[in-house]
This record gives C-alpha cells, sequence and structure tokens, in this order.
C-alpha cells in the first residue's frame, strides 16, 4: 500500500515536473525562433510571461490528480480545485493574448514615416486585445458563478422575469451598449486610428489611446483630452492623416501692391530647399486676394507629417518675413497715426456752424 501511496504521488509530479521542462524548452526554442524570423527581440519576455501561468495550470492538475489518488477529492475540494484550474487557465489566456498582441505590434512599426497600414493594424488590434480580456474575465466569471447554488438560482430568477427586469437592463445597458458598438465600428471602419493626427473640440492633437468605451487624444502641448468612443461615429472632427501622413502646410502674408513677386517666390523655392522639413513634393505661392491696401499670398508647402509641417511653416514665415525687411521693406503694410498737440489739433478742427434760435410769441 505504501508504495502505490508514494507512485500515485510521485508519478504526477514527475510528469508534471518533466512537463514543466519541456515547456520551458519549448519557450525558449519558440523565441528563439520568433527572433529569427524578427518578429520580436532578443530581450522579448516570452517565457517570462507565459511560463508562470502554464506553472500555474499544471500545478493544479496535479494536485486534482494526487487528491484522486488519495481519495481526498471532496465536494469542496472538487469545486476548489476546479475553480483553480477555472482561473489558472484564464491568468494564462489573458498571457497568451497579451504575448501575442505584442508579438504583432512588433511587426508594424508606427516610427516610419509612411506608417498607414501600421496604425491600421495596431488600432484593430488594441482593441481586439481589450476585448480579449474582457471576454476572458466575463466567461471566468460566469463559470465561476455557476458552481455555487445561490448564484445559479440568482441567474435563473433573472432569466424568468426577463419581461420586467430585461427592459430595465435593457435601458440601463443602453450607453455601455452604444458604446461598444462605437467601438466595434471604429475598429472596422477606422475613421480615427492609433496615432492619427485630428483636431477635435477645436483642439490639435494625435490618438494616444483608443479603448472600449473612451478615447485619449494627446495635444500638441502634452494635455490627453478624454472623448468617449461615441464621439468619433457622432460627431464632425478633422483626421489629418486619412490616408496618408503626408500633409500641405499654408503660410498666408498680406504685403503691400508693390512687392516683388516673382524674387519673394524664389526665396520660398529657397527656403524649402534649404531644409529637410520639406518632402520634396509641393512648393507654391498665390496670390488668393488683393484688397485696397494690401494683397494676401499664400504659400503651399508639403511636409511627410503633421508635426514636421508646423516647424516648415514656421521655418518658411519667419524666412519671408526677414527675407522682405531686408530686401523690399516697403513692401510690409504700413498703418500710419499722425499724433497732434493739442494746438495743433483744435486749429485742424473745423469750426462749429452757427446755430439760429427762433422765438415764438
Amino acid at each position: 500500500m505504501r508504495l502505490n501511496h508514494v507512485l500515485a504521488v510521485m508519478v504526477p509530479l514527475g510528469v508534471a515536473l518533466l512537463a514543466a521542462l519541456g515547456g520551458l524548452i519549448g519557450l525558449k526554442l519558440l523565441q528563439h525562433s520568433l527572433v529569427a524570423a524578427g518578429l520580436c527581440r532578443r530581450d522579448f519576455p516570452l517565457a517570462r510571461k507565459l511560463f508562470p501561468a502554464a506553472l500555474s495550470v499544471m500545478a493544479i492538475l496535479t494536485a486534482r490528480s494526487v487528491v484522486a489518488a488519495e481519495h481526498y477529492d471532496t465536494a469542496s475540494m472538487k469545486v476548489a480545485l476546479t475553480l483553480g484550474i477555472l482561473w489558472a487557465v484564464a491568468y494564462l489566456a489573458v498571457r497568451s493574448i497579451w504575448v501575442l498582441t505584442q508579438v504583432l505590434y512588433h511587426r508594424f512599426h508606427i516610427e516610419e514615416e509612411d506608417n498607414l497600414r501600421a496604425r491600421r493594424v495596431r488600432t484593430q488590434l488594441h482593441f481586439l486585445e481589450q476585448l480579449g480580456y474582457v471576454g476572458v474575465m466575463f466567461l471566468t466569471i460566469v463559470g465561476t458563478m455557476l458552481f455555487f447554488e445561490p448564484a445559479r438560482k440568482y441567474g435563473q430568477s433573472m432569466l424568468a422575469s426577463a419581461g420586467v427586469v430585461g427592459v430595465i437592463v435593457g435601458f440601463a445597458a443602453q450607453k455601455p451598449l452604444s458604446n461598444l458598438v462605437a467601438g466595434f465600428q471604429i475598429a472596422l471602419t477606422q475613421p480615427v486610428r492609433i496615432e492619427d493626427a485630428v483636431v477635435v473640440e477645436h483642439e490639435f492633437g494625435w490618438v494616444e489611446e483608443i479603448n472600449l468605451t473612451y478615447v485619449v487624444v494627446r495635444l500638441w502641448d502634452r494635455r490627453r483630452l478624454i472623448l468617449p468612443i461615441t464621439y468619433f461615429v457622432e460627431k464632425p472632427f478633422e483626421n489629418w492623416t486619412r490616408t496618408t501622413s503626408h500633409i500641405i502646410g499654408v503660410v498666408m502674408l498680406e504685403v503691400s501692391h508693390d512687392v516683388r513677386f516673382a524674387s519673394l517666390e524664389q526665396e520660398l523655392f529657397r527656403l524649402v530647399e534649404s531644409t529637410p522639413l520639406w518632402d520634396g513634393d509641393v512648393r507654391v505661392l498665390q496670390v488668393i486676394e488683393a484688397g485696397v491696401r494690401s494683397v494676401t499670398l499664400r504659400a503651399l508647402i508639403t511636409a511627410k507629417d503633421s508635426p514636421t509641417s508646423w516647424d516648415l511653416r514656421c521655418f518658411v514665415r519667419r524666412g519671408l518675413i526677414e527675407y522682405l525687411h531686408v530686401n523690399y521693406p516697403n513692401s510690409l503694410p504700413v498703418v500710419r497715426v499722425d499724433q497732434l498737440d493739442p494746438a495743433q489739433r483744435d486749429a485742424a478742427r473745423p469750426a462749429a456752424r452757427p446755430v439760429l434760435v427762433t422765438q415764438h410769441h
């Protein structure tokens, strides 16, 4: 009997140790293969993330085998071990989702200049990752409730009274469900993606996070604007990088009518060609309005993305103004104000007309 008891304990433990050793070696080989395929870095924590979760599953399975062999598997022990296995598998599933998304993230770099496809895929992966976390936790909690009689009865009573409770729950869940549907719509149609340059609520920024219920926009001055996810399917907004990250910048100038347009255009060409901020696509100077006192000029210049476009516009605006100051100072619009002393002002003021007063008797 003693030998049987020893074997009943040692055999599952030996199998568990061999399985753990084989799993660790398998994870190391998998990471080596991923690195060779260019899907992850050498310091990617694949084994550190997955091995503890897999070890917890094997440990609880081993404990259940030992308890069953020793005939200690009472009803409460079975429930405890089954719940342990359930939560260990959920832990392993959450870690697996994280590892899978990180490996896929590594394939699509948003640091590249032409990162449209990378931002599109990352937006979908981010939404699916969060949805996977919510789905795993929901199934785990529901599975846990099924092991307890009060919770099971409560669920049955909720289903029996679905006529009234269903309406109340429907009204209560209307907003969360609309956010979830909006999240699906954004993930599929993608009116906005991760790192898109957008203008929302009269603020310019970049989409930093797209969660199940809200979107985080990183503003140009490092503030964060938090918006409900339904905002991007219900309200109009500007997306500067919808089809490409390249963008046309605009520089406006008001000059006098005697400005030398050809010289100013040549200076614009020289400025954009002297800086790496320009992408070499568009450079043009246009006269868009001629008023009584001034002429309005518009310079169109392109850059690889919106931050670079902002720097390029500031550079060109400063360069053109300095060029006009040095070469054509009279071409800048001037408002003349004449200041007179009180005596001169009174002399210049027209004399008041006499008022004729008629008296009636």
